[in-house]
């Protein structure tokens, strides 16, 4: 019997692994593990000028004639799925958990809203983000924002399934 494997392709020399001898692992990814072109630190960005049609007073709110919060959030989650949707693998999406969204001043009809979304963090399927929006002249709003990537398909059959139980009157 011989001390080393090595003459036999193993890689192994006197019990010793000896890493430059192997083979790189064949990595198999299954759906949810296929690497996104996703990076932390990414940004993206949108913006609206801001219309009698998002003033507070046409969502609920009268006498208020300033951009609405739910406006200023629906364009902080616009934002940041646009910008993650198109560096997902076919059939994945993205859903919203988490919003949590400081609305820090008013902005009158007729300004321009920018909005900068950026990845902050990347944690298996959740992710992170950190929000801005501006008008022009001041920071209007800031988040912490959390996406899940789904599968586009079992995220419909759930929800399916789910408006199959209810009932109507």
């Amino acid at each position: 019997m011989c001390d080393s494997m090595e003459h036999a392709g193993y890689g192994v020399q006197q019990n010793r692994l000896n890493l430059a001898t192997l083979p790189e692992p064949v990595k198999h990814y299954s759906a949810w593990e296929k690497p996104m072109s996703l990076y932390e630190g990414m940004t993206f960005e949108g913006a609206w000028r801001v219309t009698g049609a998002e003033a507070a007073d046409r969502h609920g709110n009268p006498f208020i004639h300033v951009l609405t919060t739910p406006v200023v959030v629906e364009w902080m989650e616009e934002v940041a799925t646009a910008g993650v949707q198109p560096h997902l693998s076919e059939g994945q999406g993205t859903v919203g958990s988490v919003m949590k969204m400081t609305h820090l001043a008013p902005t009158p009809i007729g300004l321009l809203v920018k909005v900068v979304a950026t990845l902050t963090r990347i944690d298996g399927r959740r992710l992170i983000f950190r929000i801005e929006a501006f008008d022009e002249v001041e920071k209007i709003a800031e988040c912490q924002h959390e996406r899940v990537v789904v599968d586009l398909t079992r995220f419909h059959e759930k929800a399916g399934k789910k408006a199959g139980r209810v009932t109507t009157a």
